[in-house]
């Protein structure tokens, strides 16, 4: 399979992501099953650490439901889940930091060994994936700075905006009433208002995220497959122009990636309820989703180098061009202010 074709549209790279996926399920789904699979069963069993083996009789799906739903809040009946909060903001910061991006890359290399049609080995995917390591991961926890700095700000300029509108709130739902002659319809009125605002809060702040989170979260295939420098600045560069072209991809794979997770979700709750084999198959059937997106990831990014290579090519024939041509001027302004003096030469001579 040739991944440095001539760029391609979002329908060809979702094509060329979905022909990796099924031509190497197995190597990639093993993979995550090796490095994230712990990560997702620890989880769960902590979520529900007084789930039996096998399903409970007594317990109806809509109670099973309802207990995971309150469980997933960190409660286990009246009592804060100790164990699962700290594995929420302990232990899972810290695999994400150290192993997550290692996994991620394992899968790269899956893409490029694929680009490149060679043989692959879980054992030397997982080598891969795994250097260069502290590069990987100083730059891993750059890029989640970043990420917290930008969510941050945005959070900040919410709290204003929101304090700003509370003022004017007031004042503008007076003015529906008065406005119009039904105070109900005027009150309604000012309640889509409201919603509409919410809503284009909620869709601002989600693009602001994307924006920053697509433009410098190329690092990684920077760091793994060029082994460049600047991997930050270097993503900045090869998505210039292409945030929409690579967010609607994405899009698209994380709606299909949700069909693994909500039916994983659905099957096992609906079919073992809340037991600890329901919550085994759960993992195994929301796993499915991770190859997906990271193979995804490494499409694109190939798209968006062959992308870059191609503009930065044209650029140096463009400037190759625009100096023959600027040469070829100056040659020709020479030989024209050299012509009379030859023509007074010959003028001398003949005399």
């Amino acid at each position: 399979m040739n991944l440095f074709m001539k760029p391609a549209r979002i329908g060809e790279v979702l094509d060329r992501s979905f022909q990796l996926y099924r031509k190497h399920f197995v190597t990639a789904y093993t993979l995550a099953l090796i490095l994230m699979g712990p990560l997702y069963l620890l989880q769960n069993l902590l979520l529900l650490n007084d789930a039996s083996f096998l399903p409970q009789d007594g317990m109806s799906v809509e109670q099973s439901f309802e207990r995971y739903a309150e469980a997933s809040n960190g409660l286990n009946g009246d009592q804060l889940n100790v164990g699962y909060i700290l594995f929420l903001f302990l232990f899972m910061p810290l695999y994400l930091v150290f192993v997550a991006p290692a996994a991620a890359a394992s899968q790269l290399h899956v893409v490029l060994a694929a680009a490149e049609g060679r043989a692959m080995r879980i054992g030397e995917l997982l080598k891969r994936g795994f250097a260069p390591y502290w590069r990987i991961t100083g730059n891993s926890v750059l890029f989640g700075l970043i990420m917290i700095g930008v969510y941050i700000v945005l959070f900040m300029a919410i709290m204003a905006f929101v304090f700003i509108f509370m003022l004017l709130a007031v004042g503008i739902g007076a003015g529906f009433m008065t406005l119009s002659d039904d105070p109900f319809g005027g009150g309604v009125a000012a309640i889509i208002l409201f919603v509409i605002v919410y809503l284009l809060l909620v869709a601002g702040v989600t693009a602001g995220l994307a924006f920053f989170a697509i433009r410098f979260g190329f690092y990684l295939p920077v760091l793994t497959l060029e082994h460049g420098s600047s991997p930050l600045a270097r993503s900045w560069k090869l998505t210039k122009g292409s945030f929409w072209r690579v967010y609607a991809t994405f899009l698209v794979v994380m709606l299909v990636s949700s069909i693994f997770i909500i039916g994983g979700y659905v099957i096992s709750i609906g079919i073992f309820k809340l037991s600890i084999i329901g919550q085994i198959l759960y993992v195994l059937i929301m796993l499915l989703a991770l190859p997906l997106i990271l193979l995804t990831y490494g499409v694109v990014y190939f798209d968006l180098k062959g992308r870059s290579e191609g503009a930065d090519i044209a650029n140096d024939l463009a400037a190759v061009d625009a100096a023959e041509r600027s040469r070829a001027a100056a040659d020709e302004r020479a030989s024209e202010s050299f012509a009379p003096i030859e023509r007074k030469e010959t003028e001398t001579i003949d005399e």
